[in-house]
C-alpha cells in the first residue's frame, strides 16, 4: 500500500492509532461506542499526538475539570479530516502525564488544510483547543510521561513498512527502465533486503522496554536512506518525464523524502543524522572542489 499510495497508507495508518488505544484502555463505554465501528470500517479514526515529542512546553494541555477535563493549545498535525469521524488524542496534564482522550471529529476545531509538499491528500489540518470539554467517558488512558517515553521510542523507531512499500516500488521500477536501471538495481537490492531483514528481526526480538532503540533506529534511517538512493535513481533514470505529475517517479522521490520526518523521534533523528554524516567525510584528493 505504501509503495501504491502513500496517503492511502497514512490514512490507514493514523486510523490504528485510535483501534490499538480502545483496545489497551479499560472504559468500556468508550469501548462499546467505538471499537466495533472502527474495525469494522463504518467508522474512519485519526489520532494527533506527534507535538508530545517536541521540546518545551506542551502544545495540547489537559487541565481538570469535575470529572472531566478541558484541553487547550493546538495539535500542528492531524491527518484524514473530512475522512476520520473520530480522533484520539494526546495531551499533557499539570502533574506531567499524558492523558489519551477520544473525541468525534463534530467536537473539534481544525485549520484550514495544510499546503504540505507530499500526501496533499490526506487532508492534514492543525486541531485548536480552546477549553475543549471531556468528559470522564471520553478518556481512553492516561500514563505516566516516562512509560510514555519508553513505549514512543520502543514503537516509533521501527522501520516503516511504508519506506518499504517505497523501496520496492522503486527498485522495481527501475528494473524495467533499460539494461542500466537493471544493474543499479541489483547492485542496490541487496541492502534493501538487508534493511527489511533487519527492521523485522529488531522488530520481533522482544516486547516494549526491552528492544534496542539505538539498534532499531539505526536501521530505521538505513532503511530511509536506502530508499532515497532508489527512488532518486529511478527519477534519474526516467529522464525528465519522472517529474511529470503521472509519472510514479516524482511521487516517489517526494514520498522517500517525507518519511525521514514522519514519526521521527529524537533518536531516530538522531540516527539519521548520524548515517548522513558518516557518509560524507572529506572529499579525496583527486576530487574537484568548488
Amino acid at each position: 500500500m505504501g509503495g501504491a499510495c502513500g496517503a492511502t497508507y497514512f490514512v490507514w495508518a493514523q486510523h490504528e492509532g485510535p483501534v490499538r488505544l480502545l483496545g489497551a484502555c479499560e472504559n468500556e463505554g468508550l469501548r462499546a461506542r467505538w471499537l466495533d465501528r472502527l474495525l469494522s470500517g463504518e467508522v474512519v479514526g485519526g489520532t494527533a499526538f506527534a507535538h508530545l515529542r517536541r521540546p518545551g512546553p506542551p502544545l495540547v494541555r489537559a487541565e481538570p475539570d469535575g470529572d472531566g477535563w478541558r484541553l487547550h493549545g493546538e495539535a500542528p498535525w492531524a491527518t484524514g479530516w473530512g475522512m476520520a469521524g473520530v480522533y484520539s488524542i494526546g495531551a499533557t496534564t499539570p502533574s506531567g502525564a499524558v492523558l489519551w482522550v477520544l473525541l468525534p471529529a463534530e467536537r473539534l476545531t481544525p485549520t484550514r488544510p495544510l499546503e504540505l509538499a507530499v500526501l496533499q491528500a490526506t487532508a492534514t489540518v492543525r486541531l485548536r483547543f480552546d477549553a475543549t470539554a471531556v468528559a470522564a467517558d471520553d478518556v481512553l488512558l492516561q500514563l505516566d510521561r516516562p512509560f510514555w517515553d519508553l513505549l514512543d521510542d520502543s514503537i516509533g523507531n521501527r522501520g516503516n513498512p511504508a519506506v518499504q512499500g517505497v523501496a520496492l516500488r522503486a527498485v522495481d521500477l527501475l528494473e524495467a527502465t533499460g539494461p542500466a536501471g537493471g544493474e543499479l538495481a541489483a547492485a542496490l537490492r541487496p541492502a534493501l533486503d538487508r534493511v527489511i531483514a533487519d527492521n523485522e528481526a529488531l522488530a520481533d526480538a522482544a516486547d516494549v522496554g526491552q528492544v534496542d532503540v539505538p539498534a532499531m533506529a539505526a536501521a530505521r534511517a538505513r532503511g530511509i536512506d536506502v530508499t532515497q538512493r532508489l527512488a532518486l535513481a529511478l527519477l534519474a533514470a526516467v529522464g525528465g518525464r519522472g517529474v511529470e505529475r503521472s509519472h510514479p517517479a516524482q511521487r516517489l522521490v517526494r514520498e522517500a523524502a517525507f518519511y525521514a520526518i514522519q514519526a521521527q523521534t529524537a533518536e531516530g533523528r538522531a540516527a539519521t543524522l548520524r548515517l548522513t554524516r558518516d557518509q560524507g567525510g572529506p572529499a579525496g584528493p583527486g576530487a574537484r572542489r568548488s
